[in-house]
């Protein structure tokens, strides 16, 4: 319970202002909107953009995960291009 004391009550504010600020960019369950414009790959390129949509398609239906067993595995070739490719996926 938060008192009249600022000692008190800064952990309930600081706790309460980080739930307002990371609930807002959060939509509602089984909301069909589409996403927010905002959204993108972390890495640029065909293998930022092929992880984005594979995790996309998992978030949508979970019996769809993405192939990082197959990344994993590529990650062991030796071809440097495959390699590389393999990481920026990860």
């Amino acid at each position: 319970m938060c008192r009249a004391t600022r000692v008190i009550c800064w952990p309930a504010i600081v706790a309460g202002v980080i739930s307002i600020l990371g609930l807002s960019h959060v939509k509602a369950i089984g909301d069909e909107q589409a996403p927010s414009t905002t959204l993108k790959p972390v890495v640029a390129g065909t293998e930022g953009a092929r992880a984005f949509a594979d995790l996309a398609t998992y978030y949508k239906d979970h019996q769809k995960p993405p192939p990082v067993d197959q990344i994993l595995r590529q990650l062991d070739s030796t071809d440097p291009a495959e390699r590389a490719s393999s990481g920026k996926y990860l």
